[in-house]
């Protein structure tokens, strides 16, 4: 059997399986796998049949269904332990490639021989620094990094852990000399593994290293719940056993909160792209261009060494107020937001050898570790560089670590330099002191933790080299408020309001409606609500539910300026000008002088045939912006429906001297026409057709306009005989 069908006989025995077809289910694995052992198989099977029979006969069985939900949850696990086997002969997939090659050798190691390691490395690297063996630090680095790699490998490929492995695994989380950084790992392989192979005793783990893991573990495992939860959520259904602990988890009110803070997360690196494409297209060449245009505001005077720091406050405001200023308030608006805003810069940076090994992208970054250290060694006092990006908050763990290994190749000077200038638009202003202790608070913050963590995830799915082989949360919808586990964020519309408030700023309009719908459930009704539900719909094109929900807003709160304002777009768009027109003098009345406003009064007034009382705004216009060529063409053309021709001509001469388009041409030629000035308009015709793409497209154009020459007596007989004219 090939892969593809593998996987096609997998998902369907899974969803057997969901719909509780128990008994199908097993005859499909009986012949899939008709030359495995049945062992297992019958251990499920026979105690299936008797459960029937029992039940066929009448018999009472109070743990009939306790038994049952047991027989789902192992043929769950025999089901994928059978496929995982079949996959790991033939799939070239990195994952069974690695269990082929590695599994064998790790499973003769134990967790509790790699504790043992991993605990003793403090005191060994301790003991080779103060003795200045270098050969005893080589070998200490190397059996740290091998029980490491060998960690992560063991518990990423493994199949479910056994009642031993999961009690050793538990010791990870009591040990009070395993460095931090390595029980991180650890959770990144549990989560890792369970995209692949779901397994309740990890998922328990997990939960037990949110709770009794340090600051750095405990935002990784609750991220990988997170994470977990939502591309795992069908399998969670057949545990209600650990979803009464994810309960049991969320009534802390802080960890709901956490979570919630997650989910945005989340939400906000599945933006990475939007962003990455912004900063290299619109941003990065904005910034360079206006930094080379404030050259000229530093004259560099070096005559005297009084004047050295004797700067113009002008140049402060210059640089505040220029595009230059608003790129960077831009870059650090999107990092208040939690935006990866670097990975542009450091998508390039992942070629190092060191990101080769899998567990590397998940393995924080410590100056003690062999590839930082072996180079910065002597420079990882406190105040130094290494030092400095180890406690920034900043960048991401692997951001470090491309940071890191590019400073190799730059002379510490301008190693220096760039590091201050990566984060003085953050920290402008303080000491270098201040500098390092604000950095340090940044990076000690859970939510920073956690979201770097998420940077690191991202840069994983999409840049490692093998990343076509995993399942990519990014990749996915994330709607967590509407799992059973996080019900609670669908009960609160305080989560509501920042998630539709997330899906309304960043333009996924259809989102943000359907969490606004959600909030109406509740009694928290606001107008601020049916504005933002309104203006999602508006810019769906869908005006009818916006005006609905508009007028919900004005019934709440009336004569609001903004909800009148859109209360009249729409009316006008879906061509509803008698109402269009009585919350755009609503706007009026607030606003006399809003040149957008005067001018959709007189559009609204055009389109009603009131074309003298539209010929007023359009004056009015005029007057408080004489140089307005849209106004010019409102004017000519109402005074052309009036019949006031020479008017007409007056405005059309003004906007023809003035880079015309086509329909200057064509209008123009109309007014002459209706003035008995046939030569004139027909050479203004064929301006139009010169300025136009064909003549058919100026026929087409010719004949809307029909109506309003016939009514300006000019002979409908002629109309055709003129267009002759213009070949």
């Amino acid at each position: 059997m090939d892969e593809k069908t593998l996987k096609e006989r997998h998902q369907y025995i899974l969803a057997l399986l969901q719909q509780e077809r128990l008994k199908d289910a097993i005859k499909e694995l009986e012949t899939t796998f008709w030359d495995h052992p049945r062992d297992e198989l019958n251990s499920i099977k026979t105690p299936y049949q008797y459960m029937l029979q029992y039940l066929l006969e009448g018999m009472q069985d109070p743990e009939r269904y306790q038994l049952y939900r047991k027989l789902i949850q192992d043929t769950l696990a025999y089901t994928d332990r059978c496929f995982h086997a079949e996959l790991d002969k033939i799939s070239s997939n990195i994952y069974h490639s690695k269990r082929r090659e590695e599994l064998p050798r790790l499973r003769n190691i134990s967790y509790g021989s790699l504790l043992t390691q991993l605990e003793a490395f403090s005191d060994e690297l301790a003991i080779s620094k103060l003795v200045e063996d270098k050969s005893k630090l080589k070998m200490s680095f190397a059996r740290h990094e091998k029980a490491l790699s060998d960690l992560f490998l063991k518990t990423w490929l493994a199949d479910s852990w056994s009642a031993g492995e999961r009690d050793e695994a538990l010791r990870f989380l009591e040990s009070k000399l395993l460095i931090e950084s390595d029980l991180c790992l650890l959770v990144s392989a549990v989560s890792l593994s369970l995209l692949e192979l779901f397994d309740p005793a990890k998922f328990t783990w997990l939960i037990e290293a949110y709770k009794k893991g340090g600051l750095y573990a405990s935002a990784r495992a609750l991220v990988g719940l997170v994470m977990i939860i939502h591309m795992q959520n069908q399998r969670l259904s057949f545990y209600p056993n650990l979803n009464a602990q994810i309960s049991f988890l969320v009534e802390d009110q802080k960890t709901a909160n956490y979570i919630h803070t997650i989910y945005l997360q989340f939400l906000q690196s599945q933006e990475t792209e939007k962003i990455d494409k912004r900063m290299r297209e619109e941003i990065i060449p904005e910034m360079i261009k206006n930094a080379s245009s404030m050259k000229d505001m530093k004259f560099g005077f070096e005559e005297g060494e009084g004047e050295d720091n004797d700067h113009n406050p002008d140049w402060q405001d210059a640089l505040e107020n220029s595009p230059l200023g608003d790129k960077i308030r831009e870059i650090n608006e999107l990092q208040l937001q939690g935006a990866d805003v670097y990975m542009s810069s450091f998508a390039t940076l992942k070629g190092y050898p060191f990101f080769y090994s899998i567990q590397n992208w998940f393995y924080p970054f410590e100056k003690r570790h062999s590839a930082v250290y072996y180079e910065f060694g002597h420079d990882t006092n406190k105040g130094s560089i290494v030092d400095l990006i180890l406690n920034s908050g900043l960048f991401c763990d692997s951001d470090k670590y491309s940071l890191c290994f590019t400073f190799l190749h730059i002379p510490k000077s301008q190693r220096d330099m760039m590091l201050s200038q990566l984060t003085e638009q953050q920290m402008g202003g303080l000491d270098e002191e201040q500098k390092a202790m604000k950095l340090q608070e940044l990076s000690a913050k859970p939510d920073i933790i956690s979201n770097q963590y998420i940077h690191d995830l991202y840069r994983f799915f999409r840049l490692y080299r093998f990343k076509q082989d995993f399942k990519d949360i990014f990749r996915t919808t994330l709607k967590l408020h509407n799992l059973p586990q996080f019900k609670y964020m669908a009960q609160n519309t305080h989560y509501l309001s920042q998630l539709a408030d997330f899906f309304l700023k960043n333009e996924h309009y259809e989102r943000a409606i359907e969490v606004y719908k959600q909030m109406m459930l509740s009694k928290e009704l606001s107008f601020e609500l049916f504005q933002k539900k309104g203006y999602c719909h508006q810019k769906l094109g869908q005006y009818e539910e916006a005006i609905q929900s508009y007028i919900k807003a004005d019934t709440i709160k009336s004569d609001n300026l903004w909800t009148n304002r859109h209360l009249a777009t729409c009316y006008r768009i879906s061509k509803q000008y008698d109402k269009a027109l009585y919350y755009y003098e609503a706007v009026e009345k607030v606003q006399p002088n809003r040149l957008s406003n005067l001018f959709y009064l007189g559009m609204c007034h055009t389109a009603l045939g009131a074309y003298d009382t539209a010929l007023q705004y359009f004056f009015k216009m005029d007057y408080i912006k004489g140089d307005n060529k849209r106004t010019w063409r409102a004017i000519a053309w109402c005074s052309f429906i009036c019949g006031k021709h020479e008017q007409a001509k007056k405005y059309y001469q003004k906007i023809l001297a003035s880079k015309p388009v086509a329909i200057d041409y064509l209008n123009a030629g109309h007014v002459e026409w209706a003035l008995g000035e046939l030569q004139e308009a027909v050479n203004y015709y064929k301006l139009a057709i010169q300025a136009l793409a064909s003549k058919d497209e100026f026929i087409e154009l010719f004949q809307k306009d029909q109506a309003y020459l016939i009514k300006q007596g000019i002979p409908e007989q002629d109309i055709p005989l003129v267009i002759d004219l213009l070949d």
